[in-house]
């Protein structure tokens, strides 16, 4: 058994109220791969209505230490917030930034990505419906609200100003571009060296594709923002554990799978002592390529779907945007969303809120509807239910978005 591993498990059921509640609040020290293999899988609802008891308690109430704190995405329909102390988050890019630099691409290059809602000094930035540059001039980011064709146009003429060496991008937003690009005959980005696709599952002849139309290297990076980078592709489709950062177990009824055998991705971050994850379940579903465990193959993770309108498509994170800044402003109260396109016109929202939150339903149904970021959806009819119930869910990513309409 791997020391960083061991002791990375120690140190969370020493210093956490969360793992020692699991255990009883009884001594725990690990010692084999059996005990690890014994402990409990940890699903994100499982926090509850907030992450305070996954705190290590060396970081509780101690001032001067550099926080970062993250928010995961959405793209599950369920919502926490990360926290890490700045050097073990340095420490968790390192084996990326390695991958990254053998192509020759550097921390000081310029950079170009696309964000939902903008957080900035670890605050919500209001009003963020354009792009952003920060302060070392050396990344670019761009709102992925509104994005219709000329929008999209618009923002790849600033892409060709500003001469990113390379792309963070999403595989649905990147579709997008490349459509804009072929439609309006726009020029090629001739410093653009190297694209990084995050977030989305994609089709292996996608790669390809953009590569072709880019004239660039393209890579796939997995990776949550719970844990940062998990693989990083070397052959098309192959993605090669970062084992600096992270230990992963592929699991089927909670037994390991044999190489070619599909199971669920678990996941233990080796590099976050603020808030350590030990056995935390990805919901994605992959397989080894071979015994050695270092190589693996992504079989089901998340789609890139889009809510259809007749004139246009908007990528379904939009939605999450309202729900961002809502638990920016009133303290993270929604805890899971399911969405349902039930016409052109109509969608319905359903949101489960912390049980403290009841009585809040008209408010935050309101409020929902006056943070929707994109202006195409603005005039739609929404239907947005709010609950303080739900069920617990064991394993597997759960459907975020159904496409419910006759008329298509």
């Amino acid at each position: 058994m791997e020391q960083k591993l061991k002791d990375i498990v120690n140190y969370a059921y020493g210093k956490c109220d969360f793992y020692r509640n699991l255990q009883g609040n009884s001594e725990f020290e690990l010692q084999t791969m059996e005990e690890f293999e014994k402990l409990p899988i940890i699903y994100k609802n499982i926090f509850g209505e907030n992450t305070q008891p996954i705190i290590s308690e060396d970081f509780i109430n101690k001032p001067g230490i550099d926080i970062i704190k993250n928010h995961t995405s959405g793209t599950t329909g369920q919502f926490i917030n990360v926290y890490w102390c700045r050097a073990d988050y340095n420490a968790s890019m390192i084996e990326l930034w390695l991958q990254r630099k053998q192509l020759g691409i550097k921390t000081s290059d310029s950079l170009c990505s696309f964000f939902t809602t903008l957080f900035v000094n670890n605050s919500l930035v209001r009003n963020s419906s354009r792009e952003y540059m920060t302060a070392d001039k050396r990344q670019l980011v761009f709102s992925n609200a509104n994005l219709d064709e000329q929008k999209l146009v618009d923002i790849y003429w600033k892409m060709l100003e500003y001469k990113p060496k390379w792309l963070l991008i999403q595989p649905s937003i990147l579709q997008m571009i490349v459509n804009a690009k072929r439609n309006n005959d726009l020029p090629m980005i001739s410093s653009l060296k190297y694209i990084e696709l995050i977030g989305e599952s994609f089709l292996e002849s996608f790669e390809d594709e953009v590569a072709d139309e880019f004239q660039c290297v393209v890579k796939n990076m997995y990776g949550l923002i719970e844990l940062n980078s998990i693989g990083y592709e070397d052959k098309r489709g192959e993605l090669k554990v970062l084992k600096s950062n992270v230990f992963v177990e592929i699991l089927k009824e909670g037994k390991n799978t044999q190489p070619g055998e599909v199971g669920e991705i678990v996941v233990t971050s080796l590099t976050n002592r603020l808030m350590p994850l030990i056995r935390y379940s990805t919901g994605d579903y992959g397989c080894w390529l071979d015994d050695k465990k270092d190589k693996l193959l992504l079989k089901k993770g998340r789609s890139s779907e889009y809510v259809c309108l007749k004139d246009s498509n908007v990528p379904v994170y939009v939605l999450m945007a309202p729900i961002q800044i809502i638990n920016s402003e009133l303290g993270n109260i929604i805890r899971d969303a399911r969405f349902v396109q039930k016409s052109y016109e109509n969608i319905e929202v359903n949101l489960h809120v912390a049980k403290r939150f009841k009585g809040w339903e008209k408010t935050i149904r309101s409020e929902y509807i006056k943070n929707i970021t994109d202006e195409r959806l603005k005039g739609l009819h929404w239907e947005v239910n709010v609950f303080t119930e739900y069920g617990r869910h064991n394993g597997g990513k759960r459907k975020l978005f159904e496409l419910q309409m006759e008329e298509m």
